[in-house]
């Protein structure tokens, strides 16, 4: 039986993600609530049922509305990836059997599921990023071993050298220092920043219940570099990373993401999440591949058609971009707190 359930709510959701081995932060509450609280989305999940309420298959979505009003449902929104979650594919199929009548009866324009369907289906599917995964050891030192020597082993070694410092913190405080350096990182790139109540937002459902942590890189007293992550059942997703373009000599952000996966082996995380890049970043996927990482190509699937690049992507790339490059930082800030909801 199809049901549609409040994952902010309903304990069976949470029981259900529990014992899925491919589930990550993106299907956990924690999440979901940090969606619905910042962006005001809806968020629901379609599931299967049994008789008792318990869950055998289920797809988080959230709800949004286009410029134009229409309602598109995403899996998820600001999620780099959420695959289907089932206990057989016969249940899975009736959820996507009933994904298709909805579009059609309730007029959604479209529906997005960030993940390749592991079944026969009428979706459109298309690729333009990839996942790097890597493997997480009980032996530290056997998961170093696997980065590249050169490329990510020296430089982790250098930082250390020069006296550079790492810290795990869960101190709302160090999202603060974070922001700061986001800001200006994503200033440089051309890209809008998360409004700030996101981060706090973030902190309260996520850092503070001890579901993800911060880690920062200080050369004497400065912050250098910092991340965000995330995780749950057997992934550590990095979610959020930024540095001080100046101090990228010294290798920060090989510090800081080595010290982000020593916390994982030791919090009993089997995986680390680089998250997706774009394929055809070349820099970006050669960095990330040096880490040991596993490169799988990333889907996303469409119902009913695959949809167009249209006028607000030319906007955010062609004319967002350049304004914010060669703006004041308060620009960055102002576009994202404007327009980020927009981004989903």
């Amino acid at each position: 039986m199809i049901s549609i359930v409040n994952p902010l709510e309903n304990s069976f959701w949470l029981q259900f993600i529990l014992h899925q081995k491919n589930a990550t932060i993106f299907h956990h509450p924690a999440w979901l609530s940090v969606l619905h609280e910042q962006y005001g989305f809806n968020v629901f999940a379609l599931c299967t049922v049994d008789e008792k309420g318990i869950i055998n298959a289920g797809i988080p979505f959230c709800s949004i509305r286009s410029f134009g009003g229409k309602e598109k449902w995403i899996s998820l929104p600001f999620s780099d990836h959420c695959v289907p979650l089932y206990n057989n594919k016969n249940s899975l199929n009736e959820i996507m059997e009933h994904i298709m009548l909805s579009q059609k009866v309730n007029r959604i324009s479209e529906v997005e599921i960030r993940a390749e369907l592991p079944i026969p289906n009428s979706f459109a599917k298309r690729t333009n990023s990839t996942l790097h995964n890597t493997p997480l050891y009980k032996d530290i030192d056997k998961t170093f071993s696997t980065f590249k020597k050169t490329q990510v082993q020296q430089p982790i070694l250098k930082a250390a050298r020069d006296g550079l410092k790492a810290i795990v913190t869960n101190e709302q405080s160090a999202v603060n220092r974070f922001y700061n350096l986001h800001s200006q990182t994503r200033r440089r790139l051309g890209v809008p920043v998360q409004p700030r109540k996101f981060f706090d937002v973030f902190w309260k459902h996520i850092i503070k219940i001890n579901m993800g942590f911060v880690v920062l890189v200080y050369a004497d007293s400065q912050c250098i570099s910092a991340g965000l992550f995330s995780g749950f059942s057997r992934t550590l997703t990095y979610k959020y990373g930024a540095s001080d373009e100046t101090m990228l000599r010294l290798r920060p952000n090989n510090l800081m993401i080595w010290t982000a996966m020593q916390e994982a082996i030791k919090r009993g995380f089997r995986f680390f999440d680089f998250g997706k890049t774009d394929v055809h970043n070349a820099g970006l996927r050669n960095f990330k591949s040096g880490w040991g990482s596993i490169e799988t190509p990333l889907f996303y699937s469409y119902f009913p058609v695959l949809p167009e690049n249209g006028l607000f992507s030319f906007v955010k790339n062609n004319v967002v971009g350049p304004i914010i490059r060669h703006s004041p930082t308060f620009v960055c800030k102002w576009s994202g707190e404007l327009l980020y909801k927009h981004f989903a």
